[in-house]
């Protein structure tokens, strides 16, 4: 049987591009973050970071020089609640700007700006909220975020890209067990992303920090795959405090680190998603199937040694219906279709897990190591008898619109009057 495989990694050059570390989602004192906003940047330089989007709540970032861009009443009433540092928030200078990008104090290490980085809509109790890149545009209106449907067709019109933002913490399924995130009437929360995702092809994917989420991706994948649609995975530290600085990051696979290969990486899906640690019960047990003699000191969560070395992919190899992983600092492997684990090691033959009836519509592989867990994009799949897409229904009614309609009866005026005077203190970025 022929496996046709879609490989996102497929025009990487293994050992000639670079893997650059990449933090795609961080606060600070410009939104609701606890520490100041040069300070930010210059941690995530100290710590090796080579490329950072300061995504912050209803702000477009167009620079880090001078005054950053930020919204002076909202900070300064975020930053009332969380008691961290007030106004005013200060950027860099023009010559440190120019250090940190080129590396001149990081033997030529440099680390580049991601434009127009935004976690849209304002903090909320209700936390709906879509990270973009590459749009001069923001759903900063007041009143609470209800739903992603504004936040991503406006980013869509106005040419960037985005993900949805910790979509298993905004629909409120981090207590176990996994088994029941996203099932019966909780199934509402996957129609309510993955229509989004049909509809918008900007819409990149999700962000992946928990179980729950890798579930919801997987769910995604299942669902959209036969029709070709992939859903790129990211994972991102979403850092208020610095103890986070490391706890989510992305590996972004490009030639070289330079601001014009940003955008193509991340359309392309080549990029690997590491955290620093998996949860429930379900997939601890997964681990110890691949791992039978590494010793899990929880049942319900692992934590990776911060000092230790990540696990790393340094080769993704295709034969026919086989494919290969070649890797650095990792225990083992696992490979992941239909949301079940498939196979275990460093290589699978889809054609004998299609004999065995466990192939779905896309293989992923996650890699496990004391540095933390790491997770490759999805390899769509195409062959005869594959499952059937399942799109949204029909009948599928977003109840996020009605106070959405709500918000913007009672809050637009002041929304309207509030991103008029930002544009007229703030000039945009040339």
């Amino acid at each position: 049987m022929k496996i046709h495989i879609q490989n996102p990694y497929q025009d990487v050059i293994w050992g000639h591009w670079g893997a650059y570390l990449a933090q795609l989602h961080c606060h600070s004192n410009a939104g609701d973050g606890n520490e100041r906003y040069t300070d930010v940047i210059e941690e995530h330089y100290k710590a090796g970071y080579d490329v950072l989007a300061m995504a912050e709540h209803g702000v477009v970032c167009r620079g880090w020089v001078g005054r950053p861009n930020y919204l002076p009443v909202m900070q300064w009433a975020q930053q009332k609640i969380n008691k961290g540092h007030g106004p005013p928030v200060r950027g860099l200078t023009l010559e440190r700007f120019d250090e940190i990008t080129q590396g001149t104090d990081r033997n030529g290490h440099g680390m580049t700006r991601v434009p127009h980085a935004i976690e849209q809509n304002p903090v909320s109790l209700n936390k709906a909220h879509v990270v973009s890149w590459f749009a001069d545009w923001g759903s900063a209106w007041w009143g609470g975020s209800w739903d992603y449907t504004n936040a991503v067709r406006g980013v869509h019109r106005a040419g960037g890209v985005s993900v949805i933002a910790h979509p298993a913490d905004t629909c409120g399924f981090r207590k176990p067990p996994l088994s029941e995130a996203f099932a019966g009437k909780n199934a509402y929360y996957i129609w309510k992303i993955q229509r989004l995702l049909e509809k918008y092809p900007s819409l990149l994917g999700i962000e992946i920090p928990e179980a729950a989420d890798r579930k919801l991706w997987d769910i995604l994948l299942s669902h959209l795959g036969p029709t070709g649609r992939n859903i790129t995975a990211i994972q991102t530290s979403d850092l208020h405090k610095f103890d986070r600085i490391m706890r989510g990051y992305t590996w972004m696979m490009m030639p070289e680190n330079k601001p014009e290969h940003l955008r193509p990486c991340l359309e392309s899906g080549a990029v690997l998603a590491g955290g620093c640690f998996i949860e429930k019960k379900e997939e601890i047990d997964r681990w110890k199937r691949v791992l039978p003699n590494y010793k899990f000191k929880m049942e319900h969560a692992w934590w990776a040694d911060q000092s230790a070395a990540k696990p790393m992919v340094i080769d993704i190899q295709i034969d026919g219906s086989t494919m290969s992983i070649a890797h650095e600092n990792a225990l083992g492997v696992q490979w992941i279709s239909g949301g079940e684990q498939v196979c275990m090691g460093d290589s699978i033959d889809l054609a004998a897990v299609h004999a065995a009836g466990k192939l779905g519509c896309y293989v992923r592989a996650e890699l496990l190591g004391e540095g933390g867990l790491l997770c490759t994009q999805a390899f769509l799949l195409r062959y005869d008898g594959m499952p059937a897409p399942t799109l949204t229904p029909k009948s599928f009614f977003d109840w996020g619109y009605i106070p959405a309609i709500l918000r913007i009866i009672f809050f637009w005026p002041a929304g309207k009057l509030t991103d008029w005077l930002h544009h007229v203190i703030y000039k945009k970025e040339a």
